[in-house]
């Protein structure tokens, strides 16, 4: 089985409690992906005398395509990765004694508010990353670039959390998360723990809201109630990662994953299962991971020069073949294989979203309306301790 190591979740200020351990989509790829990703982009020894050391923080997989290119070597650069454990971990080290030292983090575009609210980031220089301009149009003209109108943040790869299943399960294809209510898929499927990212399509399930993360107390509750009720009575398993669940389908002890990610299926043909995916009806949850610039980060023109490169095209397609997630570079995308291509709407990007939206975070201030963040991850507490 996959293992994942855990870290506790962090809120504006606060330590939650260990029960909300982050546990990503990323992290069942540093067993998955390692192997291939060092060979296929060809990891460089270290220069013995580099005239500059950039220290960047992101999911392990994510350094493949920054070492993709010979951009490093050319400029005689020590590449320095320290790996998230969760998009909080980022912030945490950022606050921990990060400025000043680290250069760049990858979190998820809809943290970049919380990251700059906490006095980390500094505003992006795009005339100093040319590739930006050769960025899907979709991307370069993100809103999610933008905080408060100043740019702190550039795409970098792309993706959804689907429900996966196994094709050659004895069940119809479920067309709604609701159909998991069905007597048919009693102990057929688990749920994954993920935080936020479990509870977006619930949330759409229960209250047909068209923005998820904009929902009342009382909502929040009723979602959390409904979600305790499919764990308790309707699913096999709370897998505690994705690589858990991923391992739990392909031994056929459950013939779905609720929720799960795009590349679930493409290791899971290594594994000796074949896996597909769907958006069910109500709505799903798509990402975008980005590449932030860190407060007083050093060497700054070499590191301007790494984002740059990490948009170019030999980076791009090894975020499509290695890491199998989506590209921001179309430039990219002839060059993959045919099943990376195939993986991602990449002639319509707005279409992919369409079912799976980018969605912002709760908010992080009590507006008198909304759940905030805070009641979100107290609520989520509750339907693990359940």
């Amino acid at each position: 089985m996959i293992k994942l190591s855990e870290s506790g979740r962090l809120t504006r200020s606060l330590l939650q409690s260990e029960e909300i351990a982050a546990l990503t989509r990323r992290g069942f790829c540093k067993g998955l992906v390692a192997v291939a990703g060092l060979g296929a982009v060809g990891l460089a020894a270290k220069p013995a005398h580099a005239a500059a050391t950039i220290n960047w923080m992101g999911w392990e997989e994510y350094g493949y395509p920054l070492r993709a290119g010979g951009y490093i070597e050319a400029n005689d650069i020590t590449l320095e990765g320290t790996f998230a454990s969760s998009i909080e971990s980022i912030l945490t080290k950022l606050r921990g004694g990060g400025i000043g030292t680290m250069n760049i983090g990858m979190p998820t575009w809809n943290y970049v508010s919380l990251f700059q609210e906490s006095g980390v980031l500094q505003e992006m220089d795009v005339s100093r990353i040319p590739n930006f301009k050769k960025l899907h149009s979709y991307w370069q003209n993100f809103e999610g670039n933008l905080y408060k109108g100043t740019q702190y943040s550039v795409p970098y790869l792309w993706g959804g959390l689907p429900l996966i299943y196994r094709k050659d399960m004895p069940l119809p294809v479920p067309q709604n998360w609701a159909d998991l209510e069905k007597p048919e898929y009693k102990d057929q499927f688990c749920m994954i723990h993920d935080t936020t990212s479990t509870m977006w399509h619930w949330v759409y399930t229960v209250t047909g809201v068209p923005q998820a993360s904009r929902i009342t107390p009382k909502q929040l509750d009723d979602v959390i109630d409904y979600m305790i009720k499919i764990k308790k009575e309707h699913a096999r398993m709370l897998a505690m990662s994705y690589g858990e669940g991923l391992d739990a389908v392909v031994r056929g002890e459950v013939q779905i994953c609720a929720q799960g990610w795009e590349p679930m299926a493409s290791w899971a043909k290594d594994m000796g299962a074949d896996l597909d995916w769907t958006y069910p009806s109500e709505g799903s949850y798509g990402w975008m991971d980005t590449i932030i610039l860190a407060k007083d980060a050093p060497y700054i023109d070499e590191t301007y020069g790494l984002i740059n490169h990490a948009l170019d095209v030999e980076p791009q397609t090894v975020v499509g073949d290695v890491i199998f997630c989506g590209a921001v570079n179309p430039a990219a995308v002839p060059l993959m294989a045919p099943e990376s291509r195939a993986m991602y709407r990449y002639d319509d990007i707005e279409a992919f979203y369409q079912n799976a939206p980018l969605i912002p975070l709760p908010p992080f201030e009590d507006d008198g309306k909304h759940a905030t963040y805070d009641q979100w991850l107290e609520g989520y507490e509750r339907f693990l301790k359940a």
